[in-house]
């Protein structure tokens, strides 16, 4: 539910912050990195909640279908066929967390950098 909420996030950030690129009618290069770090955190945090949504959903399958095979009526444990799936979108998630963690970081940063680059050159 938190990565929804954080896509969201991003995407609505990325759209504000848009709407005043346009609004100021400014293009320097500081301005257009920051939005294309802007871009990037959107499709990261997109990734992010998707692979987080696949680990939910199949680790909540492999928990009923091992409450399943472990029901006193079955007489043999079959494999889930999550045994592979799981491990193989954790490694994807936590390194999803991480580049969308220096997105952000990188975001912020583009962006403080074109709002306050020509603040000593100014007076």
């Amino acid at each position: 539910m938190f990565t929804g909420v954080s896509f969201v996030g991003t995407f609505l950030a990325t759209e504000s912050g848009e709407g005043l690129q346009n609004l100021l009618g400014e293009e320097t290069a500081a301005i257009e990195r920051h939005a294309e770090w802007g871009d990037r955190t959107r499709i990261a945090a997109l990734v992010f909640f998707l692979l987080a949504s696949a680990f939910v959903v199949l680790v909540k399958r492999s928990q009923r279908t091992i409450g399943a095979t472990t029901s006193p009526s079955s007489s043999s444990t079959s494999s889930t066929g999550h045994s592979f799936a799981i491990p193989v979108i954790a490694v994807l998630l936590s390194l999803s967390a991480v580049a969308t963690t220096a997105a952000v970081i990188y975001t912020g940063h583009s962006g403080a950098k074109s709002a306050w680059e020509d603040a000593g050159k100014k007076g």
